[in-house]
């Protein structure tokens, strides 16, 4: 993803400028923070994108393409799947798919857990604040919302566009989306053809004269034959 990061640096967009019509805009009116907006990076022309990345231990199976499948980047469209604040992504559970579902979770993983990477852009601001909520439609299995050991809410700090494994290390917004998978002992269940995962990432920036929140960016993961 490092690669895709740098690349979108480069990228101008009608976005960064608070986009039009029905999509997203920066928010903010002096003297509370201004211009505040999500990005996927620090640079304003990645605003209203963010990157997702699946970090359960399917990552370790052999071939894990089933769980690539959650991985998001932060680029918007055409180049990428962000459009007006929203990301579709579609998770294949063909026979095929179900294959690559079963080769990267069976015996590793009962769950997909994905981490939300992203930078809150802001004028003004001295403290930072990320959030996430997540609904569902399955027909198997379940949904929550999951914090890093010890923690009961998600990062503070304005840039959370890495994920890194060792102690202390920044984990994207410190928020995870877990997707448990239905079934047991006799295998995984996964969510049948429409079945529907929703993530709503938010941000707030803030300083002595209050809070402005950035429009919240979307992603949301169909399940389909």
């Amino acid at each position: 993803m490092t690669g895709i990061i740098g690349t979108i640096q480069q990228l101008e967009t009608a976005n960064a400028s608070g986009g039009g019509g029905s999509g997203p805009s920066t928010q903010g009116t002096a003297p509370n923070p201004t211009g505040v907006a999500i990005s996927g990076t620090s640079n304003p022309s990645s605003n209203f994108a963010m990157g997702a990345q699946e970090i359960s231990n399917a990552q370790n199976a052999p071939n894990p393409d089933g769980a690539d499948q959650f991985d998001v980047v932060p680029i918007p469209a055409p180049l990428g799947l962000w459009s007006n604040g929203q990301a579709d992504v579609d998770i294949d559970i063909s026979t095929s798919g179900i294959s690559d579902l079963n080769a990267a979770y069976s015996g590793r993983s009962a769950n997909a857990t994905i981490a939300f990477l992203g930078y809150i852009q802001a004028t003004n601001a001295t403290s930072f604040q990320w959030s996430l909520s997540v609904s569902s439609s399955l027909s198997a299995g379940s949904t929550s919302v999951a914090y890093p050991f010890g923690q009961t809410s998600a990062a503070t700090d304005q840039d959370a566009t890495s994920y890194g494994t060792s102690l202390g290390s920044q984990q994207g917004i410190e928020a995870f989306c877990k997707i448990t998978w239905g079934g047991g002992r006799g295998g995984f269940i996964y969510p049948s053809n429409g079945d529907t995962v929703t993530c709503t990432i938010g941000a707030d920036a803030t300083n002595s004269n209050g809070t402005t929140s950035a429009s919240d960016l979307v992603i949301e993961y169909t399940f389909t034959t």
